[in-house]
């Protein structure tokens, strides 16, 4: 999938089997601290309306937000919110303030990091991490759990003439005169830098002005203001949220504060006083669970400042709350549930036909199984409430109840299955490379480390050599692979290739921000259409090889195709891989999708569907695709051809399931859907593994030195030799490096690849012409004996064309040829190719006549190269042949790069 290319329009959908030991050490059977749970009654349950916007939301943005405006979902659609922040940490210690915009247009608003320009004009800034408070219009009063008024927040909307020209805000009620006031600007109507100061507090009235840098003129445009006043001291909220709000004396050094939170808070400050007329903002660093340090930070031309009273406002969830997951941790509608509420998941706000409601709490809970491996799309109908059944067959695993009432024991059991997990996958996520530059999830959606583990564990299960690099990985999202690649502001990427520097966001399928959720496959499901996708990147008939991506058009999907596909070439027809099937008997596909799908014209059918579902199947479904192999011979062929030339022997241990896109016959209403093959069993839960069967042997794409270990550090293999020596890898032994001229003599027309990529050959050449030379570097993998029933003929030979070398010389000795475009031709390491020397094509078959000069016996370093010669009979009738005289071996260089 991915910008209209070839795939699905939509991956599989997942089934599911009892997940317990391998993955969350929390899936148990009830123990026996667990209270009895309550299945909550009509009197006992909350308004659902009550539990979708609880009066106040906090949270943190993890270490993303900079310079520029950056997505925040809350995962609460709040109605014009009062919103405050800080910045948690001191990343970025050049003066800086926040700035907000979108704030009340729906679950997502965005936020920059505002640098001040006195000193220099740079006004980057690193990525820190934010603080935020979201409080509803709805009830404008802070009420703590006994219902007594604590506080209140409002906003309003004011501009200024001048830097001297203040405002006064009263409240609705008095305070006590240590109240705290806190604010934030939550528009962006005016650009020149800026925050709110306070001054003047006297129970009920302040004055406050939209505070510019003193390099600037002070006079400010309209913009949206949030207000908060709430009492000092420690207070319990409803919804076990605890708050702790009070005052320190600071300067520009750094002054440390206690608290009494049991976890690290969410912490504000706000300064108090205008005892130095210079602009401030506050600053807090060494945030944790004992305290933190605040200061007041003047501009950069400036830098001291005198003493001001610096307010701060810290947020955590109740320990009696139970919950373990930062994935529920600060979530208030979890808070609420853990402290006795409770929740039907089957809210009539949760659609399945159209579009899915991620602003309801239902469907943090579907994500949240979603995660945990269980099936969040059923297809068969009905199954209007997907969530209600995910929810039951966790209860089911876990000994509960089943009822799409979630309570406090259900949701805790839940939570310590996430609990469990998140470590793993924070650390699976470090294996996806664009890990940093995935886009920021819906609040109700999965976490990012989730999403980036997911994604990471698909390509890490793949052999080295099939792994991208982080350009080509970037790149083939952007054209092929499962996702989008979209700016600072959600939208499209215009151009590509795209530069690892610029500043883009990954968008993975079915988790982006603001994509349509009608379909939300399971995470199995999703692993496989990333390989299917993927799969689409790799196959040589469908893409060409492109510079710096050396991955894309790998594999030689043709001989793949052979299986099931005529392949023979049709002029009439512009795209070769829609070809005409060999059989119409879908037992010979190993899915129902890959011989049933086709945008092609009748009488075709898309061969690279069938290719891209046997790679995925290969992968995740390796148990049932071996055991169809032993019922068919067609299936049996294609796994062979995936296992020896794909995957270099290389088999996999898995299970996965399907849906009944993909083709089985073992779930309702399906039954003639053929092959079947897979398995659609809905109650799989997918544990998270891809398990080995036989890791297969390595591919060495370099040489060490004999008997050397191939290791990461010693510049063999590019650090992909897999810790194997080098006696036990299939390559010459002769070291080549990159961007180094190895003088290599071979006596055969035929190389394996020392590299990835090829920037020069020197043939040596014994005869002259009167015109220059140019030679073809063609893929081997075809060639097999001169017996061959696929003969290699002109559309075979240009498919499996690398490229072309040309030379201006018609010397003899040794002549260089390169590509006419400067572009270094992209190789399969330690993959067979063979160089053909030709002339212009369209001349007479007896100028193909060449002589080359062998350098005796010696075979040298590609001693399993093999001499073949281009043969012409006739005007276009090419065909590749095998040759035994010497005359036709030939001696050359490779250059790589």
């Amino acid at each position: 999938m991915g910008h209209g290319m070839i795939g699905r329009v939509s991956p599989k959908h997942l089934p599911i089997r009892v997940l317990c030991a391998t993955l969350f050490a929390a899936c148990m059977s009830p123990g026996p601290e667990d209270p009895s749970p309550q299945i909550a009654t009509a009197r006992g349950a909350l308004v659902q309306e009550d539990i979708e916007r609880p009066a106040l939301w906090f949270g943190t943005t993890g270490t993303r937000m900079d310079d520029r405006f950056r997505d925040v979902s809350s995962g609460v659609d709040y109605p014009d919110p009062t919103l405050i922040a800080s910045m948690q940490g001191f990343v970025g210690s050049n003066p800086a303030g926040l700035r907000s915009r979108s704030v009340g247009s729906g679950a997502f608003f965005q936020m920059l990091v505002e640098e001040e320009a006195s000193r220099d004009s740079e006004l980057t800034h690193l990525a820190e991490d934010v603080g935020y408070l979201l409080l509803s219009s709805a009830e404008p009063a802070v009420l703590d759990a006994s219902g007594m008024q604590i506080g209140e927040h409002w906003k309003l909307t004011a501009s200024q003439a001048s830097a001297t020209t203040w405002q006064t805000a009263s409240t609705s009620r008095p305070y006590g005169i240590d109240a705290l006031i806190f604010a934030h600007l939550t528009s962006y109507n005016g650009s020149s830098p800026a925050h709110i100061r306070i001054r003047g507090w006297d129970g009920q009235n302040f004055q406050f002005k939209i505070e510019e840098w003193r390099y600037l003129d002070g006079a400010h445009g309209s913009e949206e203001i949030s207000f908060l006043v709430v009492e000092p001291g420690r207070h319990s909220l409803p919804g076990l949220v605890e708050l702790q709000a009070g005052s320190v004396q600071t300067t520009d050094a750094w002054t440390s504060v206690t608290h009494s939170a049991a976890v690290a808070p969410v912490v504000f400050a706000q300064c108090q006083s205008f005892n130095g007329s210079d602009p401030v903002t506050t600053r807090i660093t060494d945030l944790d669970a004992s305290g933190f340090r605040v200061r007041v930070q003047e501009e950069e031309a400036l830098g001291a400042h005198t003493h001001e009273t610096v307010g701060w406002l810290a947020l955590w969830p109740s320990p009696q709350a139970g919950l373990q997951s930062r994935y529920f941790g600060t979530d208030a509608r979890a808070l609420r549930v853990a402290s006795g509420a409770t929740y039907d998941v089957s809210a009539v706000q949760f659609t399945k036909n159209t579009d899915q409601n991620r602003d309801i709490f239902a469907y943090k809970i579907l994500s949240a199984l979603h995660m945990l491996g269980y099936n969040t799309q059923f297809n068969e109908n009905p199954r209007d409430f997907v969530q209600s059944e995910a929810l039951k067959k966790f209860q089911a695993d876990h000994g509960l109840p089943q009822t799409s009432v979630l309570d406090a024991v259900t949701l805790r059991r839940i939570d310590a299955a996430l609990a469990a997990a998140e470590p793993i996958f924070a650390a699976e996520a470090q294996s996806w490379l664009l890990r940093d530059k995935m886009s920021v999830l819906h609040g109700n959606m999965v976490s990012l480390d989730f999403v980036s583990a997911l994604y990471g564990k698909a390509f890490a299960a793949l052999p080295s050599y099939l792994q991208p690099d982080a350009y080509e990985l970037l790149n083939c999202i952007a054209t092929q692979c499962n996702g989008n690649v979209t700016d600072a502001d959600g939208n499209p990427w215009s151009s590509w290739p795209i530069d690892l520097n610029e500043d883009f966001y990954v968008e993975a399928a079915y988790y982006g921000p603001r994509e349509p959720t009608a379909r939300f496959p399971a995470a199995m499901v999703n692993a496989n259409a990333v390989l299917h996708e993927y799969a689409h990147y790799l196959d040589g008939s469908f893409r060409n090889p492109l510079p710096g991506r050396p991955l894309s058009g790998y594999i030689l999907s043709q001989d793949y195709y052979a299986f099931s596909h005529d392949i023979s070439p049709d002029p009439t027809q512009s795209n070769d891989t829609c070809l005409p099937r060999l059989t119409d008997d879908p037992a010979n596909f190993i899915t129902w999708y890959g011989f049933q799908v086709s945008e092609c014209s009748p009488g075709r059918h898309s061969a690279v569907e069938e290719f891209a579902e046997g790679f995925s199947s290969y992968v995740t479904s390796g148990r049932q695709f071996r055991a169809a192999a032993a019922q068919n011979p067609v299936i049996a062929a294609k796994y062979q051809y995936l296992r020896d030339y794909v995957f270099n022997g290389r088999e996999y241990d898995t299970e996965a399931v399907h849906d009944a896109e993909s083709g089985c016959n073992d779930i309702l209403g399906q039954e003639d859907a053929q092959p079947g093959y897979l398995s659609c069993d809905y109650q799989y839960v997918w544990d998270f593994q891809l398990p080995l069967l036989n890791a297969g042997q390595p591919l060495c794409m370099g040489a060490c030195d004999d008997g050397a270990v191939c290791t990461a550090g010693d510049g063999c293999d590019r650090g992909r030799c897999e810790g194997t020596t080098i006696a036990s890898c299939s390559v010459s032994q002769a070291r080549v490096d990159g961007g180094v001229v190895a003088d290599v003599y071979a006596q055969a027309q035929s190389f394996r690849a020392p590299a990835s990529t090829l920037s020069r050959v020197e043939l040596y050449i014994q005869q002259s012409a009167n015109w220059g030379y140019s030679i073809r570097i063609v893929d081997a993998l075809p060639i097999q004996s001169e017996q061959d029933s696929r003969r290699a003929d002109s559309s075979d030979l240009r498919r499996r064309t690398v490229g072309t070398l040309h030379s201006t010389s018609n010397a003899t000795g040794w002549v260089s040829f390169e590509p006419s475009d400067g572009v270094a031709l992209n190789l399969r390491p330690g993959h067979l190719y063979y160089i053909y020397r030709e002339i212009d094509p369209g001349t007479f078959g007896s100028m193909y006549s060449w002589a080359l000069s062998p350098l005796g016996p010696d075979p040298g370093p590609y001693a399993d190269g093999t001499g073949y010669f281009l043969h012409m009979s006739g005007w276009l009738d090419w065909a590749i042949k095998p040759e035994s005289q010497n005359h036709w071996d030939y001696a050359f260089k490779l250059h790589v790069d």
